[in-house]
């Protein structure tokens, strides 16, 4: 790679320096377009290369990724919300699960979880609730399950 830019550069410089000698007219117009190639190709080498964008290298769209947390957070069986969601995102399961990683930074049944647990929070922010309401409703097998994922959490 290094050698082609190297050789790029060398052959603009080249046909320059023979258009100089040829004692051809600056006006020339191949001569001013080999010039300015050469400008901003000395331009561009010399920036450092752009990081390659970490948000959409792997991650799912942002349309794609509404959809995924919208299954996720209405169909009760997690196998099937995560089924129903990469067949919405028009992506296998395997490359769902991956790409939900990476734009979350969280799979999809520890967000699921996380969410899950976020919502208890907020009922239990409600005085006239039972734990037993609170981890039936928030999809829970029963108290205890709901007491032992809410304190890994916090």
């Amino acid at each position: 790679m290094i050698s082609t830019l190297v050789s790029i550069e060398n052959a603009l410089s080249s046909f320059l320096r023979r258009s100089i000698g040829d004692q051809q007219p600056a006006d020339d117009p191949v001569y001013e377009h080999v010039a300015m190639a050469l400008q901003a190709f000395k331009q561009t080498a010399s920036r450092p290369a752009a990081p390659m964008s970490r948000t959409s290298r792997g991650c799912l769209a942002a349309w794609q990724l509404h959809v995924a947390c919208d299954h996720l957070t209405n169909e009760l069986d997690l196998g099937t919300a995560i089924h129903r969601a990469a067949e919405a995102c028009s992506v296998s399961r395997s490359h769902f699960s991956r790409a939900f990683k990476a734009s979350t930074g969280l799979s999809p049944t520890h967000w699921r979880l996380e969410q899950r647990v976020r919502r208890a929070q907020t009922l239990l922010e409600v005085a006239d609730r039972t734990l037993v309401d609170i981890a039936a409703e928030c999809g829970f097998a029963d108290q205890s399950h709901f007491t032992n994922v809410f304190s890994r959490f916090r």
